[in-house]
């Protein structure tokens, strides 16, 4: 039986801080790649939760768990909603703004 781990945030795959996201993603039930993206074009992703049910809903650390998109339909159903904490030092307006003040 695989595990279903979701996250959801506006990626870039190059950002140190979203690879991280990744990385501790995979630490549960010891996933050991992405089986799936989905992309969807709602403002929340509660439709693409509703209907997957995870066993483990995953946000980072500017939120409290009860506060995530998806929290009580994942809790109601005997799952888990896990907060990730921050990496310091990581941020895009922190890469953006080195980006700039190189020209």
């Amino acid at each position: 039986m695989k595990t279903i781990v979701i996250t959801s945030a506006y990626f870039n795959p190059t950002h140190p801080w979203h690879i991280y996201n990744f990385q501790e993603t995979k630490k549960y039930d010891s996933i050991k790649y992405i089986d799936y993206i989905i992309f969807f074009d709602q403002e929340t992703p509660i439709e693409s939760i509703s209907t997957i049910i995870p066993d483990v809903l995953i946000k980072w650390w500017d939120y409290k768990a009860e506060e995530v998109v998806g929290y009580q339909e994942v809790v109601d159903n005997g799952w888990k909603v896990v907060i990730i904490p921050i990496v310091q030092g990581y941020s895009t307006t922190n890469s953006v703004q080195k980006i700039l003040s190189t020209k």
